[in-house]
């Protein structure tokens, strides 16, 4: 079979593949990169004349300039590279700590905070927003996670609570404990925002932080125990609960049925007028409240919160203990107002004491 004859072009073409950093093609011309020379290249001597200019002096210390100048370049990725992870750690362990803190994540845009750490550290600081962002979710995914391998293919309870933030808005928090014949603290599974609540919406959260536990279908036969107050809602939606999960049980908080009992009494009493009076007399009055103070060498009084159970009986508790002391301060009151003379009146009954010894006996 005859030899094929190869063209000039072609042989350039294949000088110069092979050598790519150093040659470059210019029609039927080879080029030296490095050099800007051009090199003769013909059909009988083009490869040998081209490694002969790489032996010479100026290609070769051309050559190792530019290998000395690219070193830097692939230290620089690796650092740079370094410099990232670690940066991406710094911020995700300031993400970490702040959360266990309660510190709000704001304040990484308080100047006075941003030059403290920057000036202590001698690192980036991220921004509030940057934490949110990127950094507060991964710690949800990493805490989460956690959870789950706490909790693995053991039988499970959750607690279930539904409440109302500063902003009037529902919130519903489930938490999780493993049930193995061991003490098991409760930990926090979701926090579900809601516009209305409702068996519907109850039954809901409790599916979603299943799934979410699970990453995916729950294994609906390890949720044996939910624990909730006695809401109305809360006991319809687990009796519909109880057709998804077959082994569930349901028990109610005694707290939540103490301070059902509580409510009532307060709602039945005398006292809980005395606390309500007392409030409206000393509420925006800090004159008042500081002859208070001063005269009866008391702390003010405790004032109940409607959503904080148990705050009610304790600020009876202190009027009890402290009884003679407020009627005698309510007695100096020159003041016409309708709530000090309905207090004094109040405090004038004979038989208004006995409602503390009541409170007591209970």
């Amino acid at each position: 079979m005859p030899k094929i004859k190869t063209n000039l072009s072609t042989k350039i073409s294949e000088i110069v593949s092979k050598y790519p950093k150093e040659l470059d093609k210019s029609g039927n011309k080879v080029m030296c990169k490095l050099c800007l020379v051009e090199i003769t290249f013909d059909d009988k001597h083009g490869k040998d004349n081209v490694l002969s200019h790489f032996k010479t002096k100026g290609h070769i210390k051309k050559t190792e300039k530019r290998d000395e100048q690219s070193q830097p370049f692939i230290l620089n990725a690796f650092a740079n590279a370094e410099t990232v992870q670690t940066k991406n750690e710094f911020f995700a362990d300031t993400t970490k700590m702040l959360i266990e803190a309660n510190i709000p994540i704001g304040k990484l845009d308080d100047p006075a905070v941003r030059d403290y750490l920057t000036k202590y550290t001698k690192r980036d600081i991220p921004s509030a927003r940057t934490v949110r962002k990127t950094y507060v979710p991964q710690n949800y995914e990493n805490t989460l996670n956690k959870v789950r391998k706490i909790v693995g293919l053991n039988y499970i309870y959750l607690i279930v609570d539904e409440t109302s933030d500063v902003k009037n808005r529902y919130v519903v928090n489930v938490l999780v404990g493993i049930l193995n014949g061991e003490k098991s603290k409760p930990m926090l599974l979701s926090t579900t925002f809601i516009n209305q609540t409702n068996c519907k919406t109850i039954s809901q959260c409790v599916i979603d932080s299943m799934i979410k536990l699970y990453n995916g279908p729950p294994l609906y036969d390890k949720l044996w125990l939910i624990v909730t107050d006695r809401a109305s809602y809360m006991l319809k939606a687990i009796k519909q609960l109880k057709d998804t999960f077959p082994n569930l049980n349901h028990i109610t908080c005694i707290v939540h049925a103490l301070h059902r009992v509580n409510l009532v009494i307060k709602n039945n009493n005398e006292v809980n007028e005395l606390i309500s009076l007392f409030k409206e007399i000393m509420v925006k009055s800090p004159l008042r409240e500081h002859n208070f103070q001063n005269e009866t060498g008391l702390p003010l009084p405790p004032k109940p919160v409607i959503t904080r159970w148990n705050t009610w009986l304790l600020a009876a508790f202190y009027y009890d203990e402290n009884y003679v002391k407020i009627k005698e301060f309510i007695e100096k009151l020159r003041d016409s107002s309708k709530a000090i003379k309905q207090v004094k009146v109040l405090l004038k009954s004979q038989t208004f004491t006995t409602k503390f010894v009541r409170l007591k006996g209970l």
